[in-house]
């Protein structure tokens, strides 16, 4: 089922507006992207999968969204 525009709406607030998508720098330090240009709402268990394989999960529930800027939305779509 596609997400609402609520649903939406709601994972970008809770996420501070923001790209969650974190890396580990060269300085051995966490780093969260956190544009908050281009966002899209990503599915941290695909949908397709958690829909297959996990009986128990809505893939739409809020522990499964995250919000990621376009650029590292798409990274995360080529390497599945």
């Amino acid at each position: 089922m596609p997400l609402t525009k609520k649903q939406r709406e709601w994972v970008i607030e809770r996420n501070g507006g923001g790209c969650q998508y974190c890396w580990k720098g060269e300085d051995g330090k966490w780093h969260r992207c956190g544009k908050s240009d281009h966002l899209e709402v990503h599915h941290i268990i695909p949908e397709g999968f958690a829909n297959e394989n996990i009986e128990s999960l809505d893939p739409n529930t809020p522990e499964n969204l995250i919000t990621l800027c376009s650029t590292h939305h798409t990274g995360k779509k080529s390497r599945r």
